[in-house]
């Protein structure tokens, strides 16, 4: 019986609720050790006898064995594995049974497996999924359980999980619900006291709640496994005592008590932490011990022996048993648990065997690093970076040549780095440092690794340069390492905005593949190109993005090879190569669904989305854009958040959205912190779109100005992708600030060269029509729309230029002329969703005496994004499950979604939805 947990139980209450309506629901239960968390367990554990229930509990012995915490989780599951994907079902199966990964593109398949399984096994029945000890879950595990509740909301899956309230141990994700579970008020402390034979008074009772912050497991257990004075004094205390210390303390001392023997009985099932009765026995044989002394320690009442299991009273037992234990005994229990294991058929317990044997080493050993050596790499094929990393680097520690122990120092800093554990990262790299002062190739490694760290961790400014530098060093003894390293000094100058240090870097690996050979040259192209285009020079590009196309877009591409794709597919939309864009996107995005790699369609959806934008496709824009805001946050990738933010700001701003606001100063926030200067720069251009189009030209200014400058410093020269220019221009003519405009557009004038795309000469025609410096405003406006027409349009941009020249004509009195562009003008805003700049065209056009236009809105508008996204998908002919499959979704969320979409648009079938996407019109 539970006492005091009312509300805790009411809101666990309310998630088996949800899940038996056929909602899902994650809840994470946090608090103190021995505050109660286990026996929430216990009460949803009775409470859903006739649902699905899985349960798991972390273990400190299996936190670095990688997908440990899954394969006990899932086992009783698995018969639902037939109807996975087959690459999810390989990359789970891989996962939970340690084996090979073969087929596989990291981590994703299986945490997709993992939603999946969940999403089939609660089609059958409501499931219901319990972890406690979750911090001592192993990180993959985790993260593979997080992915799957965050995308079950539309499944019956409930995911309660318990977290140890200590700063020393890892804590829920943020964005994940949370309570937290506080102590037992004194009438619940005297009910439980009252349970375990103990009568007292309501002043006890409050002195009890005081001193152990009504803690269940202290007024358990301190009465008995404290001496009457140290209680005493307890009592007496005015503020709560240490609890989980105390608690600590006090085990150890009844475990210090026991016969030799019986201690070293309880240290072997405590670091073998098994509850299989044969395992522990085995063990405890390996070691003489019968099992007849663990008899004594439950006699104590710190263990409880049955027929098949061992269990600890609660896990402090088990840590302060280990930790009272003399060193030596240690080594000695873990020797006994790795020879108990010796028979073992699962590979968690081959793995649990290793660390045992590693644990229980004095020095170096040799033969106990090369069986790490293999898990550590095992892992890392399955995704499981962090326990990789762990595994090379007590490899590395075991290590008995230096050689040896720096191969696996840099496996382990390379884990660390992929696993997105930096600072470690960095600590292994010093570590690699001391043993690779006579190492030239090797020291050559961690300077390499470590520019890639600050690349990807704040410091892309400097990285740059350093890894320049390593190039020259490392290029005339390794040419084609050479090209490597300034490739990825391009990238680091690229994403620090750093066009300068980027032109110069790109032209050094265009250097170094006129050494080794032209099948080197596509990737040369590549970058040179992607740095011309960025740096306004389009026309130069194109040829340099079209030559090294062929070598890149083929039939079958390998996970590097679609990251390439994707690169390409980016410096084409620099340059409004909508037509080399739009497909390489719409292969990259397809690809990377099929395989399951997740970790690169955060870039490709936000990049493919600033392409649908600026072609006009603004619903697919914000759906790729949305989408790929929440894959970045689902999968951590931290750097591209701020230019997801960017761009889904970047839509919203256009369409008059408020929290296009929230979102782009976000993203400012973000890229300032990672040294992302280029994403930050552009996200003040957001802020300027945004309150230019809702009327707030003056508020406009400042942003604008911000973002002029940065990309001045930067030489982030192309107008049409930064578009801080032509907005400021406009901004500060419409607060007769005609005389501020000179500086820019001088600028402007400058840049548009003979490289210069069609855009940038129609942005700069339309800014002098805007300013009128020379009277020839017509004749701007004229020359601005020809270039609109002349090369690949923009339709928001000649919409715009169009409500410019629509205004200039009724300012004229020339309002038949007005009214033929503001038409145009005012079709465009309302078929994109523009509608702030739909409600002003509409406003000139009653104003040339045309007939009041109402508000547009296509069907499509009312979908959100991912409702869009799955009625484009239904559009394309595929299936319910094809869907899932392809945006990561269950099958469950699709049949939501689609409801929602026959709801709000009134269909009533597939086809006729079908219909309705084919045909959109405004309403």
């Amino acid at each position: 019986m539970l006492f005091g947990r009312e509300d805790a139980c009411a809101s666990l209450d309310h998630v088996i609720g949800a899940v038996r309506q056929g909602h899902g629901r994650c809840l994470c239960v946090i608090g103190p050790a021995g505050i109660g968390k286990s026996a929430l367990l216990d009460y949803v554990d009775g409470q859903t006898k006739d649902l699905t229930v899985i349960r798991a509990t972390g273990s400190p012995s299996e936190t670095d064995i990688s997908y440990a915490g899954l394969s006990q989780l899932l086992s009783p599951i698995t018969r639902f594995a037939q109807s996975l994907p087959d690459l999810q079902s390989r990359a789970l199966a891989a996962a939970v049974a340690a084996g090979p990964s073969e087929g596989t593109d990291g981590v994703f398949p299986t945490y997709l497996g993992t939603m999946n399984l969940m999403a089939a096994a609660a089609s059958d029945n409501p499931l219901v999924v319990l972890i406690d000890d979750a911090h001592w879950f192993d990180h993959a595990s985790l993260s593979a359980v997080v992915f799957a509740g965050r995308r079950l909301g539309h499944d019956p899956v409930a995911i309660v999980l318990t977290y140890r309230d200590d700063p020393d141990l890892p804590q829920p994700q943020p964005e994940l619900p949370v309570m937290a579970l506080g102590g037992l008020d004194p009438a619940a402390a005297a009910a439980l006291l009252r349970q375990q034979g103990y009568e007292v008074g309501d002043d006890v009772a409050r002195s009890l709640v005081r001193a152990t912050g009504g803690n269940p497991l202290a007024l358990r257990d301190l009465p008995t496994y404290v001496l009457p004075s140290e209680f005493a004094a307890y009592l007496l205390n005015r503020e709560p005592i240490p609890v989980g210390r105390v608690l600590e303390s006090a085990y150890g001392k009844a475990v210090s008590q026991l016969p030799p023997a019986a201690r070293q009985a309880t240290l072997i099932a405590a670091v073998l932490d098994h509850q299989d009765i044969r395992l522990v026995s085995r063990a405890l044989a390996s070691a003489t011990i019968d099992l007849s002394a663990l008899l004594q320690a439950e006699t104590a009442g710190l263990i409880k022996v049955d027929n098949d299991k061992v269990q600890f009273r609660h896990p402090l037992v088990r840590s302060a048993i280990v930790q009272i234990a003399a060193p030596a005994d240690r080594r000695v229990a873990h020797l006994a648990a790795a020879e108990a294991l010796v028979e073992a058929v699962r590979p968690v317990d081959y793995e649990a065997r290793v660390w045992h044997l590693a644990r229980a080493c004095v020095g170096t050993h040799e033969p106990t690093a090369a069986r790490l050596e293999e898990l550590a790499s095992s892992a890392a094929a399955r995704g499981g970076y962090v326990a990789a990393a762990l595994t090379f680097e007590r490899a590395a520690a075991l290590s008995a040549s230096r050689q040896d122990r720096l191969r696996r120092l840099l496996a382990a800093a390379d884990s660390a780095f992929t696993g997105g554990m930096s600072i470690r990262c960095a600590e292994l790299l010093d570590q690699a440092r001391e043993h690779a002062i006579d190492e030239p190739a090797e020291m050559t490694a961690i300077d390499h690794l470590a520019g890639r760290l600050d690349t990807w961790s704040g410091k892309p400014s400097g990285a740059a340069s350093r890894l320049a530098a390593l190039a020259v060093k490392v290029r005339p003894e390794n040419s084609v390492l050479g090209m490597s390293i300034s490739v990825d000094a391009t990238v680091a100058a690229v994403f620090a905005g750093d066009m300068v240090a980027a032109s110069r870097n790109a032209q050094m690996v265009g250097s170094i593949v006129l050494d080794i050979g032209p099948e080197y040259q596509p990737i040369s192209d590549l970058m040179i190109g992607a740095v011309k285009a960025m740096r306004g020079d389009g026309k130069r590009a194109l040829p340099l993005l079209d030559r090294c196309r062929p070598a890149i877009d083929v039939p079958t591409l390998s996970l590097g090879g679609l990251e390439q794709l994707i690169y390409l597919a980016v410096s084409y939309t620099f340059i409004d190569a909508f037509d080399a864009c739009l497909p390489l996107f719409k292969r990259a995005t397809e690809e990377a669904r099929l395989r399951g790699a997740i970790g690169l369609l955060p870039f490709a959806l936000t990049h493919g989305a600033v392409a649908d934008f600026r072609s006009g496709n603004w619903d697919q824009a914000l759906a790729g854009a949305s989408e790929g805001l929440s894959l970045a946050e689902d999968t951590h990738r931290e750097t591209e958040r701020p230019n997801a933010l960017a761009v889904l700001a970047m839509i919203e701003a256009a369409r008059g959205d408020h929290a296009a606001r929230e979102h782009a100063e976000t993203a400012v926030a973000l890229a300032r912190e990672m040294g992302a200067q280029f994403v930050e720069a552009q996200s003040y251009s957001m802020l300027g779109l945004l309150e230019l189009g809702v009327g707030h030209p003056a508020e406009a200014i400042a942003p604008l100005r911000h973002c002029g400058e940065m990309a001045a410093r930067l030489g982030l020269l192309e107008l049409g992708h930064l578009q801080w220019a032509a907005e400021l221009i406009e901004a500060q003519v419409r607060t007769n600030q005609v005389t501020g405009t000179a500086p820019t557009l001088s600028l402007m004038r400058r840049l548009c060269h003979d490289g210069a795309i069609a855009l940038n000469n129609a942005l700069l025609e339309r800014c002098l029509g805007l300013v009128d410096e020379d009277g020839q405003w017509e004749y701007h406006y004229i020359a601005a729309l020809d270039h609109h027409d002349g090369g690949i349009t923009r339709p928001f941009e000649k919409a715009r230029t169009q409500l410019c020249f629509g205004e200039s004509l009724r300012r004229h009195r020339r309002r038949k002329d007005a009214r033929i562009h503001l038409t145009a003008a005012w079709e465009v805003f309302s078929h994109l969703g523009a509608a702030p700049w739909a409600r002003r065209t509409a406003q000139e056009l009653e104003a040339t005496g045309s007939v009041t236009l109402g508000r547009v809105t296509l069907k499509s508008h009312l979908l959100t994004p991912q409702e869009f996204q799955v009625a484009m998908a239904v559009e394309s002919g595929a299936t319910n499950r094809q869907i899932a499959n392809s945006l990561f979704l269950s099958q469950k969320t699709v049949e939501f979604h689609l409801s929602a979409i026959y709801r709000r648009l009134g269909l009533k079938s597939r086809g006729e939805l079908v219909e309705l996407m084919r045909s959109d019109m405004p309403t």
